[in-house]
């Protein structure tokens, strides 16, 4: 196991215009840097690990945070959250984002990465995030509500994966130049489309673009794991959606449900399976038939001719 380097983090309040902000911490230099961006009424954090070379290095480091609305991307490497009082870990892998409501707990992270690690973590006072969201009744309310329960919220059970659009936001969102004197708005700009797409599919339906977005993810998954025991309610959770939204849009985009493209994609497995000479039983088998006869089956109804047929 690797060396575990600790390090502690303590939030500042500052009452004055509900600013908050950070001290710069820096870790030791064979393990990275630690860089902090001061932005009034939110914090713009960016853990960038890259010097880490070894394939087991752990960082682990303890936070005590005023309540606050955290919106994690986790670019590179994974991450491990475990907040006092809350049963189960936040858990973030590579490529992979989630939203969570910390009201004024302490937490324990453990990072690891084997070629590098890549955070970037953005907080909002619960004051600052109602404003944000103030353009959305369903956001607005839904967030209200958790602020008035006070007690730790995460938005997905299992973190989605960051879309291409999403992923474009941050992207432009660590381009902004904070010494400028538009930055305020830009800012404000960036942080709405981000808001608007990390909710996408959980207080809201996706959005038409979000959603093509999300179909195309979606089968280009099933062409690589086509025969795994896949289920609407994994895929969705996979790939940040509903499965009402998943099941309606992939029928419409590719006149196919689900399940009706992972059999077709099993049988033309199978049919080259067959043309290659692999036996019957065989690629039943690897099909995920217990029965060569129900394999057989339902490869007649779709080609219209035996699995005999194709053999060589």
């Amino acid at each position: 196991m690797g060396r575990i380097i600790k390090l502690e983090l303590d939030y500042i309040r500052e009452l004055q215009e509900q600013q908050m902000q950070r001290e710069n911490a820096l870790l030791p230099p064979e393990a990275g840097k630690l860089k902090l961006e001061r932005i009034p009424g939110q914090h713009l954090n960016r853990v960038n690990l890259h010097e880490i070379k070894m394939a087991d290095q752990e960082l682990t480091f303890h936070t005590q945070s005023m309540p606050l609305v955290s919106i994690g991307f986790q670019l590179q490497g994974t991450d491990e959250s475990w907040y006092a009082g809350v049963k189960e870990p936040m858990i973030l892998a590579e490529k992979t984002f989630n939203v969570n409501f910390q009201p004024g707990i302490s937490a324990k992270h453990t990072m690891r990465g084997e070629n590098g690690f890549y955070f970037l973590h953005l907080g909002f006072t619960k004051e600052r995030f109602l404003e944000l969201t103030a353009f959305s009744p369903v956001l607005h309310e839904a967030y209200a509500n958790v602020f008035l329960k006070n007690d730790f919220f995460l938005l997905w059970k299992n973190s989605p994966k960051i879309s291409p659009a999403l992923l474009n936001t941050v992207a432009n969102l660590k381009q902004i130049n904070f010494n400028s004197n538009l930055a305020g708005m830009v800012l404000e700009a960036a942080l709405l489309n981000l808001i608007v797409q990390a909710h996408e599919g959980h207080f809201t339906e996706p959005s038409p673009s979000r959603e093509n977005g999300i179909l195309q993810e979606v089968k280009a998954y099933l062409e690589e794991n086509y025969l795994a025991d896949l289920s609407l309610k994994s895929l969705a959770k996979e790939f940040g959606t509903n499965e009402f939204s998943l099941k309606k849009g992939f029928r419409e985009k590719y006149g196919h449900t689900v399940f009706g493209y992972i059999h077709q994609l099993r049988m033309e497995k199978a049919k080259d399976l067959l043309l290659a000479g692999k036996s019957i039983k065989a690629v039943a088998i690897e099909m995920g038939y217990e029965h060569s006869n129900h394999f057989s089956a339902a490869f007649t109804k779709w080609f219209g001719l035996r699995p005999s047929g194709f053999k060589k």
